[in-house]
């Protein structure tokens, strides 16, 4: 009996001691901060503050939320964004042809509001990228594509129109299929390939049907200048990424 009640005392002897014992500052900051927390959780009106864990959720939950079907447009772009880079990963080839061929037809439609002939489009330049990158093969089909989609999207009704990019594709795929033209550097190789396109177009518009002299003239000169602007500023660096 007399030991049982000197254990006891011993007992609160030490636990009083360690009530007593002064606290370092780590103990103190996480003593103040349960007891603001205790504090703000009786006040009226207020909440607890979230832990980490449950801030973190509710970040995804709040992020998943923007791609509900009540934002049909955002989700769409966010779809579209995830397999554009799926596709630039793994399908790089694919990805940069239909891109091409997509901005080209576009670029076309361009003319249907200048009054005169230009060669001001992205389609040439496009099956010039994609021949020395990829193959002649792959570029005829590239620019042919663009050129064909850009003319059905300006409504245009006279069939021969829309073979006229044909006549200077044609010659470009022979020549750089054969090696005719040599790959030098990619300014050097896309301005023979841009001649030989604008020359054989015009020999076969000349012999194929009327021909405005004016209207020819106005776009091989513009076809020179706008190619030369793109090969010169854009085509190394597009070489670098598409291969």
């Amino acid at each position: 009996m007399f030991l049982t009640t000197l254990d006891f005392m011993v007992d609160g002897i030490v636990s009083d001691r360690r009530k007593q014992r002064p606290l370092n500052r780590s103990e103190e900051i996480q003593t103040n901060q349960r007891e603001s927390d205790t504090i703000s959780a009786t006040l009226p009106g207020s909440s607890p503050k979230p832990s980490k864990s449950r801030q973190a959720t509710l970040g995804l939950k709040n992020i998943a939320s923007l791609f509900e079907m009540k934002n049909p447009r955002l989700k769409l772009v966010g779809v579209l964004a995830f397999f554009c880079f799926i596709s630039f990963v793994f399908f790089r080839h694919q990805f940069f042809i239909l891109l091409f061929v997509l901005v080209g037809a576009v670029s076309r439609m361009l003319q249907k509001f200048i009054p005169v002939i230009t060669g001001v489009d992205f389609c040439l330049f496009f099956s010039i990228l994609v021949s020395v990158a990829y193959s002649p093969t792959l570029g005829i089909i590239t620019g042919a594509s663009a050129s064909l989609m850009g003319s059905f999207l300006r409504h245009v009704e006279r069939v021969e129109y829309y073979m006229t990019p044909i006549y200077g594709y044609v010659p470009i795929w022979i020549f750089m299929s054969f090696r005719v033209i040599p790959e030098l550097n990619i300014m050097l190789t896309g301005m023979l390939c841009v001649v030989v396109y604008v020359v054989s177009r015009f020999l076969a518009i000349f012999f194929t049907g009327k021909i405005c002299i004016v209207s020819q003239l106005t776009y091989i000169s513009t076809a020179l200048i706008f190619n030369y602007w793109l090969f010169s500023g854009f085509a190394p660096f597009l070489m670098r990424v598409m291969v």
